[in-house]
């Protein structure tokens, strides 16, 4: 029986977060993520070759979490801090 990918059974994704680009918001969005109980495996900083506002900057976490319940309840649980995170879906192999 061939092995599930992580990503397809929602133990590992992407989430995408927009934020101010200011001292702390990285921090307060990870310390959110924590409460939360998602790991964060990887961070990718993106201010410059974005369309987005100035001050503001896109963040992308790879995450494990316990599954596709759990994913959702992130994304909630971010947006019950006013922080707006969005998944970003895996392609088809």
């Amino acid at each position: 029986m061939p092995a599930v990918s992580p990503c397809r059974t929602g133990r590992l994704g992407r989430l995408t977060v927009e934020l101010t680009d200011s001292p702390g918001s990285l921090a307060e969005v990870t310390a959110v993520l924590g409460r939360l109980e998602a790991n964060i495996v990887e961070v990718l900083h993106q201010r410059t070759f974005v369309s987005l506002p100035l001050q503001s900057a896109e963040v992308e976490f790879i995450l494990q979490t316990r599954g596709l319940p759990h994913m959702r309840a992130v994304v909630e649980g971010l947006r019950a801090e006013g922080i707006e995170g969005r998944w970003v879906e895996q392609q088809a192999d």
